[in-house]
C-alpha cells in the first residue's frame, strides 16, 4: 500500500519528512515510487506537479487502485525517459539496495534535478544487513519472501554521489529496537546538485 506499513518503513519515512524541502509549487519525481507513497505525500504538501517512476506494474496498479493521484511511469530508475532538469526534487526511497550497481541510479536522479535542486535517498541500512536482517514481505498465500538486496557501503555511495555532481549535504541513520539493542535500521542521504537554483 502507499503508506508506511512496517516499522522499518515508519522510521525512515519520519525521518525523511523532516527533511523534504519546501514542495509548494515543485516538480518531484518519485524514484522507484512503488505503489506511490511519497508522490502521494508530495502531492498533499503541496507540490504542483509529481511523477513516479517504477517498473513494477503490479506497484503502480496498486497506486491507482489506492486512489494515488501522481502520473505514474513504468520505467527502470537506471533509465528514465524523462528530460534532463525536470525535477526541483527527487525522492528514491528504500530502493537502491535493490539493484547491484548504484552508479546509473545516482547519475539519473543528478541528470533529473535542476541544479541546485534537492534529492533524497534512503535505503536499508548496510549494517543492519551484514548483521543478518532481511527484508522481507508476507505474500498473499501467507509464505514470507525475501526481496533481492544489496548492500551499498556509505562511502560508496558518497564517493559515486560526488563523481555525479551530486553533493552529500547530510546523511542521517535512524535506529531501531533489534535483537536487544539500537541498531542503525536506515541511511538517508540529502543530496544537492551543484549549480545554482533552487
Amino acid at each position: 500500500p502507499p503508506e508506511a506499513h512496517n516499522p522499518l518503513m515508519r522510521a525512515e519515512e519520519n525521518a525523511m519528512l523532516p527533511l523534504l524541502p519546501s514542495l509548494q509549487g515543485k516538480t518531484v519525481v518519485d524514484l522507484a515510487c512503488g505503489s506511490g507513497r511519497y508522490g502521494r505525500l508530495a502531492l498533499e504538501r503541496g507540490a504542483a506537479y509529481v511523477i513516479g517512476v517504477d517498473d513494477s506494474p503490479a506497484m503502480i496498479a496498486a497506486g491507482l487502485r489506492a486512489g494515488v493521484q501522481l502520473r505514474f511511469l513504468e520505467a527502470s530508475m537506471a533509465q528514465v525517459p524523462l528530460q534532463s532538469d525536470i525535477a526541483d526534487v527527487v525522492v528514491c526511497a528504500v530502493a537502491i539496495g535493490h539493484i547491484p550497481d548504484i552508479e546509473p541510479v545516482i547519475c539519473e536522479i543528478s541528470r533529473l534535478l535542476r541544479p541546485g535542486g534537492t534529492a533524497l535517498v534512503s535505503d536499508f541500512h548496510p549494517k543492519l544487513f551484514a548483521a543478518g536482517a532481511k527484508r522481507t514481505f508476507t505474500g498473499h498465500d501467507g509464505d514470507t519472501y525475501a526481496v533481492e538486496h544489496h548492500a551499498h557501503p556509505l562511502k560508496q555511495v558518497k564517493a559515486v554521489a560526488n563523481a555525479a555532481s551530486l553533493d552529500v549535504v547530510d546523511v542521517w541513520e535512524p535506529r531501531l529496537w533489534v535483537n536487544q539493542s539500537w541498531r542503525p535500521a536506515v541511511v538517508i542521504y540529502r543530496l544537492k546538485r551543484r549549480g545554482d537554483g533552487v
